[in-house]
């Protein structure tokens, strides 16, 4: 990982957005063009992509999820303080989760994930909130299609 995009990610700076949801909602109200629309909770903070970032999509989406634990005071969300995790610090986690058997078949797709760029997904974030002892549920595709 080049060192100029890792002090940005350590520093944790400008892609935390809180509201969005909210005002993703007046607007749709506002709309006459808008028959149906399904929103996430209004307690999730938005974050974005950093400019050359590469492929965090997977990191981001874990931190939204976080966001929305901790802002909703759901259960787990003494597990991460007051402050979403950064890429590096769900890294860890996951490496961790992998430490104890969980889902470790993706260390040894991976190689390892500890200060990388590589791609993670739903089976990484399975692994974190398992190895946290957060309960969630995974829907498959074909349930979210009905909606």
């Amino acid at each position: 990982m080049p060192s100029s995009l890792r002090t940005l990610l350590e520093e944790r700076r400008g892609y935390f957005s809180n509201g969005i949801i909210s005002v993703l909602q007046k607007l749709l109200q506002a709309s006459n063009t808008t028959s149906a629309a399904w929103l996430c909770s209004p307690h999730v903070t938005h974050v974005s992509k950093l400019s050359q970032e590469g492929s965090f999509c997977g990191y981001r989406n874990i931190q939204m999820l976080c966001s929305h634990i901790i802002n909703s005071g759901s259960f787990g969300a003494v597990k991460f303080g007051d402050q979403v995790p950064s890429i590096f610090d769900i890294q860890e986690l996951i490496e961790n989760a992998w430490d104890e058997g969980i889902n470790a078949r993706g260390r040894d797709e991976t190689g390892g994930i500890r200060g990388t760029r590589k791609y993670i997904g739903t089976p990484e974030a399975q692994a974190m909130f398992t190895s946290l002892q957060i309960p969630f549920v995974l829907a498959p595709k074909k349930f979210l299609s009905r909606y």
